[in-house]
């Protein structure tokens, strides 16, 4: 699972997903991110997310990025999120595939 922390109205951070796997093969690949609070609520759904790839230890890997706008980071608590891509051949795939990414909403100290 990977941990993000952000803080309230933070939009510097992007929320990230490395994938270390040179089988899968994002070339002509869509990508879009969801997120929900602990109580199961959709906050964030099929938000724009990019995909980009590099050379890497003799392979490559990918990162799947949401940079947050003032919606995705406006509520303090804990979020799961994850990407979705949507192959060339149209078929799906969810990263991370086991578990959420936790993302950590804290409060911000700005009177």
């Amino acid at each position: 699972m990977t941990d993000i922390y952000l803080k309230e109205g933070d939009l510097a951070k992007a929320i990230e997903f490395v994938v270390e796997d040179d089988t899968i093969d994002f070339t002509g690949a869509t990508v879009a991110f969801n997120m929900r609070d602990e109580g199961g609520t959709q906050v964030v759904s099929n938000a724009a997310a990019t995909i980009e790839t590099e050379a890497y230890q003799g392979g490559t890997r990918s990162f799947l990025r949401r940079r947050p706008v003032a919606p995705d980071v406006v509520t303090t608590g804990r979020f799961d999120g994850e990407f979705v891509v949507t192959f060339s051949d149209t078929k799906t795939g969810r990263f991370p595939d086991r578990g959420y990414i936790s993302i950590l909403i804290g409060a911000h100290l700005d009177p």
